[in-house]
């Protein structure tokens, strides 16, 4: 059982006729706001929460930061958010964004109607200039493809969901290489979020060899997300409590590193 824990990957959602998506998502997303996510999550102890654009809204972040100023003034809350930008978005806008509690850009080199690669490399000196990192959804062999651009940016990256590996392969794949790689730079932190959207096995299973590596690799660069609420596998999560399995699979003080203090560090709780 924890006490403290930050959900460093989840959305809301907005009804559509307010929020309107862009004509490339590949969903129409539910109305998911910040009281269900509590509900969900609250139980366990107190939740500091990280907002992450979703790809259905494209460059528009008003969903994102009307759920930040309902959490409250900067300074007083526990809400951040990674926001999603382009090199037609303002620099006075990224201003506001990062006043409000935005700390980070994501890039989404997987989902329709996302910013990918070229985008972020577009605006890494605006982002430094704003104090952000790079939040990234990618495949192995795009990480692989792009990982000196990315240390050449200065910017610390957050990888999402394992990297996207397959747990079919290994640690011996490629992609498991390619983060440690990565990790070992301090620069780039991976959020061991989501084992369902890679995992075939009961429980996710088949994710903890991947879990306990990186977690001895490099504990003080973990993080974790819920990825709620599940977009494409809401029906296979029913009744899920997205703690589980990983709390199980990580000693009390890993567990208090993943959930509490490094998220501190990144997002500047």
């Amino acid at each position: 059982m924890v006490q403290r824990l930050t959900d460093c990957h989840f959305h809301t959602f907005g009804d559509v006729a307010e929020f309107p998506i862009v004509a490339a998502a590949s969903y129409v997303p539910k109305v998911a706001t910040l009281e269900q996510h509590a509900a969900l999550l609250a139980p366990h102890g107190r939740l500091r929460r990280v907002i992450i654009a979703a790809s259905a809204y494209g460059t528009d972040n008003r969903c994102h930061m009307a759920a930040l100023r309902q959490m409250g003034p900067m300074g007083s809350n526990d809400g951040r958010a990674i926001v999603s930008i382009s090199g037609a978005t303002p620099d006075a806008e990224l201003t506001e964004m990062t006043r409000l509690g935005a700390r980070g850009a994501r890039f989404n080199g997987i989902s329709p109607g996302a910013m990918g690669f070229d985008e972020l490399f577009a605006n890494a000196v605006r982002m430094r200039a704003q104090g952000w990192h790079a939040e990234l959804y990618a495949r192995p062999d795009q990480l692989a493809e792009q990982a000196d651009r990315l240390l050449a940016t200065g910017l610390d990256v957050s990888v999402a969901h394992y990297g996207d590996l397959d747990p079919a392969k290994g640690l011996g794949q490629p992609a498991v290489t390619v983060l440690g790689t990565l990790l070992a730079t301090g620069k780039v932190w991976l959020k061991l979020s989501a084992p369902y959207r890679s995992s075939t096995a009961e429980n996710f299973a088949d994710m903890e060899p991947y879990a306990r590596h990186f977690l001895a690799l490099r504990p003080d660069r973990m993080l974790w997300g819920s990825d709620w609420p599940y977009i494409h596998h809401e029906a296979r999560m029913v009744g899920w409590d997205p703690l589980t399995p990983l709390i199980g699979w990580m000693s009390p003080a890993e567990a208090d590193a993943v959930l509490w203090e490094n998220p501190a560090k990144l997002y500047g709780f």
